[in-house]
């Protein structure tokens, strides 16, 4: 068995915490270096980087693909990769998209 629905939730998770990487690099150079002048520019790339995550975790496939993984052949490092996965899901979708947005749009403004 080759764990389709798993291998493409880790590739679905690998695309996030890259945008994650480099939200968080945008967010320290705008705490230690940013020219003054750049906020409002810096807060829209920011804003866009949380858009583009906020698409990814909302795509309903998502959901399909945990409960086809969880059927799959997995071994124990997976399927414990496979049970944060499906906490980290649940968490984003506790929150409605529109807060979250909202709070980050302004969190990137302070």
């Amino acid at each position: 068995m080759t764990n389709k629905a798993y291998q493409q939730l880790c590739v679905v998770f690998r695309k996030y915490h890259e945008l994650t990487g480099i939200k968080n690099l945008l967010a320290w150079d705008n705490a230690t270096y940013l020219p003054s002048g750049s906020v409002a520019a810096r807060a829209r790339q920011l804003n866009l980087l949380n858009q583009l995550s906020d698409d990814l975790f909302s795509d309903k496939s998502l959901l399909k693909w945990l409960e086809l993984a969880a059927a799959e052949n997995l071994k124990p490092v997976e399927k414990r990769n496979l049970a944060l996965i499906k906490q980290n899901l649940q968490r984003f979708h506790a929150i409605p998209k529109q807060l979250r947005l909202a709070y980050s749009q302004q969190a990137f403004l302070t």
